[in-house]
């Protein structure tokens, strides 16, 4: 499988303080047309930097236990 190298993540608004979150990903692949190997490394590597107890400070946890049923879900449907 591809191997996801770099990524960057975060940008901050100084004016609004609005956050971006902006993905750019580099690596090596083994299926240069569509580079589904790369995206499904790099989605691995964002997943690793999510932690639960970020949307607990915010009393936010049914927020991420719906995120995760929704991935769940899309994992289901990559299977079928």
């Amino acid at each position: 499988m591809g191997r996801y190298t770099k990524s960057e993540l975060t940008e901050v608004n100084p004016e609004t303080l609005m956050v971006t979150l902006k993905v750019k990903i580099e690596g090596e692949t083994e299926i240069p047309t569509w580079k589904d190997d790369l995206k499904i490394k790099a989605a691995l590597a964002l997943l690793e930097t999510v932690d639960r107890s970020h949307f607990a400070e915010k009393d936010l946890v049914h927020k991420f236990e719906e995120s995760i049923i929704d991935l769940k879900l899309m994992v289901e449907t990559l299977e079928d």
